[in-house]
């Protein structure tokens, strides 16, 4: 990885490139979030004014196929600003991967008793508040035996 410093009056005249077309072009045929521009630009002016000793940002950046991620950092240099843009797309789907595998059953995909939990504590506060609530239980009797007698795959198969 590798700052490369921007002068003022270059970091200027990227700021005045809002044009979505011209956005897709520089960003390598990628469309890249209002935030970049909004957040991007008062976060880089904060910078090269002095007001803050560094902005960062996480934005999406998505084509036609794939959503991406990207971190802009950006600190003050001797020439001006050092803005760096790191792609940080396969940290954020572990990130999420990791906060579905803890909510979720591994082996249905379906939500877990923490999520029952959450959702029947909403469901209860909706109902003090006037909300109709219901709640349907399903029980699998004798599910053990298909498991002793057509082994753990055949059951896991069942349940998904």
């Amino acid at each position: 990885m590798r700052w490369l410093p921007f002068p003022p009056d270059w970091v200027a005249a990227a700021l005045r490139l809002t044009d979505p077309a011209l956005l897709h072009y520089r960003s390598g045929g990628f469309y890249c979030a209002r935030a970049l521009q909004r957040d991007g630009h008062d976060g880089v002016r904060d910078v090269l004014a002095g007001r803050s000793s560094h902005f960062e940002l996480s934005y999406p950046c998505h084509s036609s196929t794939r959503l991406r991620w990207f971190r802009m950092r950006v600190l003050p240099s001797v020439a001006g600003a050092c803005v760096l843009h790191e792609d940080v797309t396969a940290r954020r789907e572990a990130q999420a991967r990791i906060n579905f595998l803890a909510r979720h059953d591994l082996l249905t995909g379906l939500p877990n008793r923490g999520v029952l939990r959450e959702e029947l504590e909403r469901a209860l506060a909706a109902n003090r508040r006037g909300e109709s609530l219901a709640l349907l239980c399903l029980d699998l009797d004798r599910f053990k035996p298909v498991n002793d007698t057509y082994g753990h795959a055949a059951g896991d198969a069942l349940l998904r």
